[in-house]
Formats: structure tokens, C-alpha cells, sequence
């Protein structure tokens, strides 16, 4: 049986599904979702999924998990998490440790807490006025999240659903201890347990399907302009699952030119030695990988070693470089830029480009106040910005004539005029090059 938010939330949906169909434009873009998912493709996978679920609630039955009472639960999880999950299952090839975020995601105190706090419900008109109320106060607070000057709007959306979500645990908590005799413990238990295991038990059918989408992806690359005879093809593929069987991401690198190497071999043999080509080359790939990661954890160590500390190192750069990644490649974008207006824009080099990186939401790690300090020629043919980092640092990029002419400096003191008049930046636009901590 529905309870209160539930039949809240159908009554809203349902006054939303009118609102949407009442709109010309909304009826179109509705009907195209549905042309989407109405493929006969897409309805066989979702069938199997179904089939799927069901199978996992009578395994469930098999050991007292499941039983028919929790029916309403189940149809809940499996358009809330397991549904989603089978939209989203890309996210296993790409997410290097997706079934230990996933288990987390359901283990974690968060679902604890979000389980109690519907444990008991509000009132139906209370649950009619909420659900909107907090709808809208989260898209406010998602949209404040997008620039930087509407933070404190983002922080009061946050705070007021952080106070209502307060407001709730404390009334369930409330209505436990006023109803404790009448609590059926074991209903409870069980049904803070089936997103649980329904979740974990449904990540090896995702993984399987994320498998079987990146096999027929690189089956269509060996397809693709007809590479080779009939026959080499089926070969290919046949020597595909054979090499790459259950490595669903590895499948998910097999592209148009491995595809390409692989029809066109002449033999099972030479087929083998291109999937061992492909094999080392992902090696290869991931050792470049873990090397790239590793420089980069061993550069925060020692930014977070060095903070602070005044010295320079065995090659005369700064021991503190804080900022100086973050700052280099918020100049840099502004110098693409400035080359852009002055290509596309009559010639001149504009200070109203400072202004595009204001606007940014990404600043490159650096505050909404980031501090660049933009000069601009009378004549507009020539230009520099500026920052200070958080060490005392200083970097300048700028050009004394049209593009491409760059300058780059870096010192403890900012340069006093413009490239090829002031003697900081050097005498030419290489002279710095040698030493230069960009």
C-alpha cells in the first residue's frame, strides 16, 4: 500500500505529466523519449532486466529476503537505483572502481540515515507542499552552484535543505520512540536490507551488459568498410572474445585501427599476433597511466611539503609552487584568446577578454578572485596579464606584436611594461625559455 510521500509524489507527477502535455513543445520532446525507449532493442534488454530482478527477489524468497510484502519496495528500487544503474552503464568502463563505489553507495551511513528518514511520513497536504518546495530549493541551489558570484545563494539552497532534512530524522526518530511497541522489527530490517543486496546482487548483470555493448562496438570497427573476406571477419571476432573475453574496459579501447589489422589478417596466427600487439600496447597505455598518476600524486606531496618553504631547488626553481600549475594555464587561456579577438576581431588586443575568464566556471583550480592584472597597449598591438600566486611568485604572458608572438616570464616581481620594452621579460620571446618555471 502507497503511503503519504508516495502518493504525493504520483499526484505531482502526475499534475507535471498534464502541465508538460499541455505545451506544444514539451508534447514533442516527450514523444521523442518515447520513440527512444520504445526501440525493440532497447525493450528486450529492459525485458531481461525485469526478468532479471525477479529472479534475484525468488532467490531472495529462497532465504527469507524477499517475500511479496515487500513488492512496493522492490518497484521503488528498481526505478530509483536499478533502472538507473542499466541507463548508466557506460559508467563501467569508465569508472576504474565502479563496483566498489557502487557497494559503498548502498553500505554507507547516507542510505541509513535516507531509510530512516522515510521510515514515517507527513500528512498528504504537508507531503503536497514539501516535495515542491524542496524541489525547487534544490534546483536553486544547483544553478547558484554554476557561478561563483551566487554562492551564498547555493549556501542558503544548502542550508535550508540541510534544516528540513534535520526536520524529518528528528520526527521519525520521534514517531520510533512513540510507536516502538508497534514496530514490526523484523519488516523494518528487511526492508532496510533489499536496496542492499538487490543493488550488489544486480552489478554482475550491469557488467554484463556493459561487456556485451563494448563487444559489439568493436565488432562494428571490425565491420567497418567491409575489412578483409566474410570469413576473416568472423575469425577476428571469434579471436577477440577468445584474447579480451570478460576485460570489458580493454574490449572498450578495441578501435577502428586494431579493427582494421585484424580483418585484414590472412591467418589465425597473424589474427593472434595483432590482438598481442593491441594486448601490449594497453600495457603499455596503463603503465603511461600509473606513471602520469604517479607524477602527479608525487607533485602534491610536494607542493604540500614545500608550502612555505623559501629556497630554490638543484635547478634554481622556486621550492614553493603553489599555484604556479593553476596560474600558467589560466594565462595560457588567456592568450589563446587574445590571439583569437585580435585574428577575428580587427586587429587589436582587447582588455575586455579578462572578463571571459570571470565568467568561467572553471578557472583552472584558481579563486573566483583570481587577481590577474590585464594591461593593454593604446594602440592595442601589444598586451600582458599577471598573478601573484599564493607563494610570492609572479607569472606574465603577453605579446609585443600580432599573433603569434608570445611571451612568458616568471620572477618574484611582476614586469613593469610591456614585451620587447620592459628588459624582465628578456630580449626575445625565447630568451627566458632556459630556467623557466612554466
Amino acid at each position: 500500500m502507497l503511503d503519504n510521500r508516495e502518493w504525493a509524489t504520483l499526484i505531482l507527477l502526475a499534475a507535471l505529466l498534464v502541465v508538460v502535455l499541455s505545451i506544444k513543445s514539451a508534447r514533442s520532446g516527450l514523444r521523442d523519449i518515447i520513440l527512444v525507449f520504445a526501440n525493440l532493442r532497447i525493450l528486450v534488454l529492459v525485458g531481461i532486466l525485469v526478468g532479471y530482478v525477479a529472479f534475484e527477489a525468488w532467490l531472495g524468497s529462497l532465504v527469507s529476503l524477499w517475500s511479496w510484502d515487500l513488492l512496493k519496495e522492490t518497484i521503488v528500487w528498481f526505478l530509483v537505483t536499478g533502472f538507473v544503474l542499466f541507463l548508466n552503464v557506460s559508467d563501467v568502463t569508465k569508472d576504474r572502481r565502479y563496483f566498489r563505489n557502487r557497494i559503498a553507495a548502498v553500505v554507507g551511513i547516507s542510505v541509513f540515515l535516507e531509510f530512516l528518514t522515510n521510515l514515517f511520513v507527513l500528512p498528504l497536504v504537508a507531503e503536497l507542499l514539501l516535495q515542491p518546495f524542496v524541489a525547487v530549493v534544490a534546483i536553486v541551489g544547483a544553478l547558484a552552484a554554476r557561478t561563483a558570484e551566487h554562492r551564498p545563494a547555493k549556501l542558503l539552497a544548502e542550508g535550508v535543505l540541510a534544516t528540513i532534512g534535520l526536520g524529518l530524522l528528528a520526527f521519525n526518530i520521534q514517531q520510533i520512540i512513540v510507536r516502538w511497541n508497534d514496530l514490526d522489527g523484523q519488516a523494518i530490517l528487511l526492508e532496510l536490507a533489499l536496496p542492499i543486496w538487490m543493488t550488489i546482487g544486480l552489478l554482475p548483470f550491469i557488467y554484463l551488459l556493459a561487456l556485451y555493448s563494448n563487444y559489439e562496438l568493436a565488432f562494428g570497427w571490425i565491420e567497418f568498410d567491409n575489412h578483409g573476406t566474410r570469413w576473416s571477419r568472423v575469425r577476428a571476432k571469434a579471436l577477440l572474445v577468445v584474447r579480451l573475453n570478460i576485460r570489458s574496459r580493454t574490449v572498450r579501447r578495441f578501435d577502428i585501427y586494431w579493427g582494421k589489422q585484424i580483418a585484414e589478417a590472412p591467418s589465425f596466427k597473424t589474427g593472434w599476433e595483432v590482438l598481442s600487439k593491441f594486448r601490449q600496447a594497453e600495457r603499455d597505455r596503463k603503465k603511461r597511466a600509473k606513471a602520469k598518476e604517479q607524477a602527479a600524486a608525487d607533485e602534491q606531496e610536494r607542493l604540500k611539503r614545500y608550502a612555505g618553504v623559501d629556497g630554490t631547488d638543484e635547478r634554481g626553481r622556486p621550492l614553493d609552487r603553489r599555484e604556479f600549475k593553476e596560474t600558467t594555464e589560466a594565462l595560457q587561456k588567456l592568450a589563446t584568446w587574445q590571439r583569437g579577438w585580435y585574428i577575428n576581431q580587427g586587429g587589436r588586443y582587447r582588455k575586455r577578454v579578462l572578463a571571459f575568464l570571470d565568467d568561467e566556471q572553471d578557472r583552472h583550480g584558481l579563486p573566483a578572485e583570481h587577481g590577474i592584472t590585464m594591461k593593454i597597449r593604446e594602440d592595442g598591438q601589444a598586451w600582458y596579464a599577471w598573478r601573484r600566486t599564493v607563494s610570492g611568485w609572479c607569472f606574465a604572458i603577453g605579446a609585443a606584436g600580432p599573433p603569434p608572438d608570445q611571451w612568458e616570464y616568471d620572477g618574484r616581481e611582476p614586469p613593469s611594461g610591456f614585451p620587447d620594452e620592459d628588459p624582465a621579460w628578456g630580449n626575445d620571446p625565447l630568451s627566458r625559455k632556459e630556467g623557466s618555471n612554466w
